[in-house]
């Protein structure tokens, strides 16, 4: 029989103890201490020995085993104690299994956020490239609509214009004087895209979302 155990004060008086009991009960068993496979308590049945083996630890021992044996034979039960934390209590081995999973679950997550990430930037790209090429389609409509607004301010006293337009055209025309007409007309550009292509909308202000983030607006 193999019994496995961790080194510590608990275990070895348990061992020795249960070899005292049976000396007092004129049972005596013989036993022998090995630390690494040397045999440091050569076989015997003194049990006032036992502790010497603690003379021959070091920091660097890992395995110390007591063999009891039957009678004169070779039979015996093998007690193995780890030293420097090799064995794991129920404990242990259920916090560090609590560990290994919890860390699992993290990178797992991390996994799932990166191909996330990945799928939304592939998003994006593809919307920068539909709408570069809807600009191009949409460059005529703007050529078409810029004359008609600069024909617009140009007939403010036009009494075919109700109130609510000409506060449209006065916006316009602030708007394009503040930013300038590059900026402006850029605008016009987007914003007409995504008047004409409305399912790209909700796309265009999460692109919108995160460069104003990157930008620490």
């Amino acid at each position: 029989m193999i019994t496995k155990l961790s080194y510590d004060s608990d275990n070895l008086d348990m061992i020795y103890n249960s070899l005292k009991k049976l000396k007092e009960h004129n049972t005596p068993r013989d036993y022998e201490i090995r630390i690494d496979g040397l045999s440091v308590v050569p076989r015997t049945n003194e049990v006032y020995r036992f502790y010497n083996h603690q003379d021959f630890m070091l920091g660097s021992s890992r395995e110390i085993v007591v063999l009891i044996y039957y009678g004169k034979s070779r039979l015996n039960d093998k007690y193995l104690l780890i030293h420097n934390q090799d064995f794991l209590s129920k404990e242990q081995y259920e916090k560090e299994l609590e560990d290994s999973i919890k860390e699992y679950r993290k990178k797992e997550k991390l996994k799932r956020l990166i191909k996330k990430n990945k799928e939304r930037k592939k998003q994006i790209q593809q919307l920068k490239t539909k709408v570069n090429g809807l600009e191009s389609s949409s460059s005529k409509i703007i050529r078409d609509l810029f004359p008609m607004i600069s024909s617009s301010f140009n007939k403010s006293t036009n009494n075919n214009i109700d109130q609510e337009t000409k506060m449209i055209l006065k916006v316009i025309k602030s708007t394009k004087e503040e930013f300038g007409e590059e900026v402006f007309n850029n605008a016009m550009k987007i914003g007409l895209t995504v008047a004409r292509n409305p399912s790209i909308t909700e796309s265009v202000e999460q692109f919108i979302d995160e460069k104003l983030k990157e930008n620490g607006k």
